[in-house]
């Protein structure tokens, strides 16, 4: 279980489409307004998921959902892509290739006039990894690199880790505060 100290609710749309996804992946999420708590179990491993998850509203942690699905079992969709892809780079484009360098199975699925804005990710279990991946200086694209790196089998090299400062600058301090290995 982990525990958010801390946390305030904030009943906003991202939010809610947030802890519904959550809830599609097995999680159980339970908010305490007394002590500011959000608390998360993972209840079980989720099995194929049959309907799309819409990801428009989430372009900040839209790839790290994507990362963190392709160490589980079963195969989901996720659409809404073309909110996650922004002048800096085709971040699903990108995720979608490092993935496959890891070992794993995802495919992006194109609409009649040739650009995708879906993903479908193959999971069956962790990734292999040993494999060195770029982030091309993008925060979000090296979060989400570490994030599918986390659960692979060999260690794998994320390059251009500096670039978390510029959104989140204690998310290796954060990782490893619940038990993960990253040096």
């Amino acid at each position: 279980m982990i525990i958010r100290k801390s946390y305030y609710l904030g009943n906003t749309i991202n939010e809610r489409v947030l802890f519904g996804i959550y809830r599609k992946l097995g999680m159980n999420l339970n908010y305490n307004p007394i002590k500011n708590e959000l608390n998360i179990r993972l209840e079980g491993e989720y099995n194929a998921i049959t309907d799309e998850i819409y990801l428009n509203e989430l372009p900040s942690v839209a790839t790290n959902i994507i990362a963190a699905a392709i160490n589980g079992n079963g195969d989901i969709t996720f659409s809404g892509l073309n909110a996650i892809n922004n002048h800096k780079c085709q971040r699903a484009f990108i995720i979608n290739e490092n993935i496959r360098m890891m070992g794993g199975k995802s495919y992006l699925i194109f609409n009649d006039t040739g650009a995708f804005n879906k993903i479908r990710i193959n999971g069956n279990g962790p990734l292999n990894g040993g494999v060195e991946i770029f982030s091309y200086y993008d925060h979000r694209i090296c979060a989400s690199n570490i994030i599918a790196s986390l659960g692979a089998r060999e260690r794998t090299t994320v390059n251009h880790i500096h670039k978390l400062d510029d959104g989140f600058p204690g998310f290796i301090q954060s990782l490893n505060s619940l038990g993960a290995r990253i040096s």
